[in-house]
């Protein structure tokens, strides 16, 4: 069965993402041609899956991640180059937020990565001035700009985050 036939015409543009909320059972989050947040969940079978228009504008690609609960979460650079967060609880309809108003208007540039530790929540992004920054989702958004100089967008894991540095160097 090939993808097409899973989601028929849903088309997307750049790389998508993708996260697991458990066996068999996976959300892929894309950009459209629209440049909105488009959402496709797996049923666990051959049948057509369904997806949505999330909504929102963005300029580069989404990130997103299935914290524990059933929720789900979905980053973006909005047009204003802030981050923008939509968020999903139990297949409830979804809300969004920006991010950067909640810490204090910081701009980024470039795509968001996210990740999910423990019940902590963490994007890595790269700040307009090319710093590494980290917004941290733990009750509240907290904001922290950690400096140095980066190139592309960084790449977050549970565990912390890979960055390519001004020589090509990881």
């Amino acid at each position: 069965v090939s993808f097409y036939e899973l989601v028929g015409e849903a088309w997307g543009l750049g790389s998508p993402t993708l996260v697991s909320r458990g066996p068999n059972q996976f959300d892929i989050f894309f950009r459209g041609f629209d440049r909105g947040l488009y959402h496709i969940t797996s049923t666990g079978g051959p049948t057509p899956w369904p997806w949505e228009a999330v909504g929102g504008i963005m300029l580069d690609f989404p990130s997103a991640v299935a914290p524990q609960g059933g929720s789900l979460r979905a980053y973006v650079r909005g047009q204003s180059s802030k981050l923008w967060e939509a968020a999903q609880v139990n297949g409830g309809p979804w809300q969004w937020s920006a991010v950067s108003d909640l810490t204090g208007g910081q701009l980024m540039t470039g795509s968001p990565s996210a990740s999910v530790q423990g019940n902590a929540g963490r994007v890595h992004t790269r700040t307009t001035a090319g710093n590494l920054s980290v917004f941290t989702l733990l009750g509240n958004w907290s904001y922290t700009n950690n400096g140095g100089t980066i190139t592309g967008a960084p790449t977050s894991t549970p565990g912390g985050v890979v960055v390519r540095d001004t020589s090509g160097g990881l």
